[in-house]
């Protein structure tokens, strides 16, 4: 077994989503390789360990700075998931194994120290002392949001690897991991993009129209989206792109769509659905 197979069934064992044959071959290999079946062990209770951390309700007396910071804080994180349901997300999906060993501790050190730090500026009094106080928590979030930007990276690098699989489930939780990301890069763009246009899977195809859509901010994005619509075949995913095209109000793509009518064997919903965004958007 290589490496990135192992890596892929240490992930599925980890998040729960292994299967009984990929469980069976996870075991058969590490009866050969006490290293894995040491560092797998350590991991698991790790995991385990992650998934029970529970965060205490603030006080009524908490410092109406901390409230600031917070809701600074959820503005700034406003199109992504809350903090504690994106790192057990990434523990799921990450394969870097050694890197996710590392980076949890480190995260979870983070975290009990800034709520340390929050709740003795609670009780804290006023002057030069708060003032330090704030200062140490600012530092905090902004180590916990360098570590984010780390996860994120290692992220990326995970769909990267799983959108090659050939299975179509593996592909389909490659997609899937974009819902972490804040922003993509050209990397993965591409191969978004390569995988609507060549999957052979319709669901695949489908849930990366969805996955795309999150990132219509980029022209990249939408000319890819705009250019996909001649290469499809599956109703679903033509109705889906019809359906941005016309969220978005992108009126480049009336021709596209205008080709699209002219299939002869054109299904009739989907039919119906692109004279109805070529009405809207022309």
């Amino acid at each position: 077994m290589n490496e990135e197979r192992y890596q892929i069934l240490m992930t599925e064992y980890l998040s729960g989503e292994i299967t009984p044959e990929h469980e069976a071959e996870l075991k058969a290999y590490l009866e050969q390789n006490e290293e894995g079946k040491s560092e797998l062990f350590e991991l698991k209770i790790l995991n385990d360990q992650l998934g029970h951390i529970e965060v205490p309700e603030p006080s009524e007396q908490m410092s109406a700075n901390f409230y600031t910071m917070l809701e600074e804080h959820k503005q700034a994180e406003q199109n992504t998931l809350k903090l504690s349901t994106r790192l057990k997300s990434w523990w799921d999906s990450l394969n870097y194994r050694r890197l996710a060993y590392n980076l949890a501790y480190g995260l979870v050190g983070i975290l009990i120290g800034g709520l340390g730090m929050y709740w003795l500026q609670d009780t804290a009094t006023k002057g030069d002392k708060n003032l330090v106080i704030s200062k140490k928590n600012e530092e905090q979030w902004a180590d916990v949001k360098k570590q984010l930007a780390r996860l994120e990276a290692a992220n990326k690098e995970v769909m990267l690897t799983l959108i090659k699989e050939k299975s179509a489930s593996e592909r389909l939780r490659a997609v899937n991991l974009t819902s972490n990301l804040s922003d993509v890069d050209n990397r993965i763009i591409e191969a978004l993009l390569t995988t609507l246009n060549t999957d052979s899977n319709v669901n695949v195809r489908l849930t990366t129209v969805e996955a795309l859509s999150q990132f219509t901010k980029h022209p990249k994005v939408r000319t890819g989206l705009i250019k996909a619509i001649a290469k499809q075949d599956s109703p679903l995913v033509q109705i889906a792109l019809v359906d941005i095209m016309i969220d978005l109000q992108e009126k480049r793509s009336v021709n596209a769509l205008k080709e699209l009518l002219k299939k002869q064997d054109l299904n009739e919903a989907v039919k119906g659905k692109v004279e109805q965004g070529i009405q809207v958007l022309m």
